[in-house]
């Protein structure tokens, strides 16, 4: 009786299930020996209509939890669409700051009211707001000059005019090289004269026979020449 219940509960929407356990749970309250033989007639139905029954409340969940995850989602989306819109403005005028930064390098170049660093930053900071608004749009010269610029490297051994020699003027870019060498400047020694004559008799080893385990032979020899002479003077 109490199965009964539960299927007439569960499937009280389907008028046939419902008129067939109204009639054998009545037939049970009269104990009328004919409720053996429906339920053996009809028992496989009505577990076919119970099974078809939860089938069809799963997929309905499975459905509306689908549904509330794309909702979910596409909320997400356009929450971080507008996060993103809004916060590019404040990028802007972040960018537009820093384009008025100051370096304090001390190294100040002709015609220019700020200094060395200063100009390397500047512009490798218009390079950086180019490549933020579109990466596509910065060539490879224009991302070398604001990746060295943004870590405040200048590269005076590329002297084309593509590099950081593009960002000031002749007169300038002379100076700046000019500046270093002097500061820069390596002190030139003076080199005993059988160096420049074993340089001279190794290039001429390799220029007519390309003999490579000759001229490093030769080079071995004169070690032990002048480590032995060494010794001697010690």
């Amino acid at each position: 009786m109490r199965d009964l219940e539960l299927v007439q509960v569960a499937l009280i929407h389907l008028p046939e299930v419902k008129n067939k356990t109204a009639t054998m749970m009545s037939l049970l309250k009269k104990k009328s020996p004919i409720i053996s033989t429906f339920w053996e007639k009809h028992s496989s139905s009505l577990k076919m209509i119970s099974l078809d029954h939860k089938l069809y409340v799963r997929k309905t969940q499975a459905l509306l939890e689908e549904e509330a995850m794309e909702k979910v989602t596409h909320k997400r989306k356009q929450a971080s669409f507008s996060s993103s819109s809004s916060s590019k403005p404040s990028r802007k005028r972040d960018v537009a700051t820093q384009v008025e930064q100051i370096e304090h390098d001390g190294i100040n170049v002709p015609d220019s009211d700020i200094s060395l660093a200063t100009i390397m930053k500047r512009e490798a900071i218009k390079c950086h707001e180019t490549f933020v608004s579109n990466p596509d749009d910065l060539t490879q010269r224009k991302r070398k000059i604001m990746s060295a610029g943004l870590s405040s490297i200048l590269d005076l051994t590329d002297k084309s005019f593509g590099s950081q020699r593009s960002i000031f003027t002749a007169k300038q870019w002379d100076y700046v090289n000019a500046y270093f060498d002097k500061r820069l400047a390596i002190k030139n020694h003076v080199l005993d004269d059988e160096i420049p004559n074993t340089i001279r008799i190794v290039q001429n080893i390799l220029n007519l026979s390309a003999d490579y385990e000759c001229a490093i032979e030769y080079v071995d020899k004169l070690k032990q020449k002048y480590s032995k002479s060494d010794k001697l003077k010690a």
